[in-house]
């Protein structure tokens, strides 16, 4: 199994592609958990009465840089000719259809993608989970392309904005603790 050096929190680590995976849904859980205490409207913030813990609290803090870090682990051609496989198994392919060419085609496409988002969209449309194309015909480089980046930029903005609540309501915080003033005995 193929490893690849990457820096997490300062620190260069060696990491395959199942770790890869295993990270990234790790936060992804944990995103969607802190999700569900950030309150509606603006400025983004956490619920009155929602408190994270430690671990929360550090992955919302780090979990965009983290996510930047994870997808910059690019799809190869070794991945690519594996997405392409098992889609074939599962999709028709038009059969006057030039093989190399269209290897050739989505190589090109599919190399700025991470290699977690071609092998999340790969399986997420064999599960029939991608509405946006059809469950009987290969997706075309364009679609299979933006359904991999819409999988990172989903991320992403979520983590961004759990980001900005979480450090809103820090500040919020900060402003109350500031603005009260303490009794004090005259004598």
């Amino acid at each position: 199994m193929a490893v690849t050096e990457i820096t997490l929190n300062g620190k260069k680590v060696l990491v395959n592609a199942s770790q890869i995976t295993s990270a990234i849904s790790g936060i992804e859980v944990s995103l969607r958990q802190i999700c569900k205490m950030i309150a509606p409207g603006f400025p983004l913030r956490l619920k009155a009465g929602s408190s994270l813990t430690k671990q929360q609290e550090i992955v919302a803090l780090n979990a965009y840089d983290q996510l930047q870090e994870l997808f910059a682990v690019k799809a190869d051609g070794i991945a690519i000719a594996e997405a392409m496989r098992i889609l074939s198994c599962g999709l028709k392919i038009s059969q006057n259809s030039d093989d190399e060419g269209m290897s050739l085609a989505y190589g090109m496409a599919l190399e700025t993608v991470s290699k977690w988002a071609l092998m999340e969209t790969v399986k997420r449309i064999l599960r029939g989970e991608v509405k946006t194309i059809s469950d009987t015909f290969f997706p075309s480089t364009c679609e299979f392309v933006r359904l991999c980046r819409d999988l990172e930029e989903g991320l992403l903005t979520t983590a961004s904005l759990v980001h900005k609540a979480v450090v809103n309501t820090r500040a919020k915080a900060q402003e109350r603790r500031e603005n009260v003033i303490p009794l004090t005995k005259t004598g």
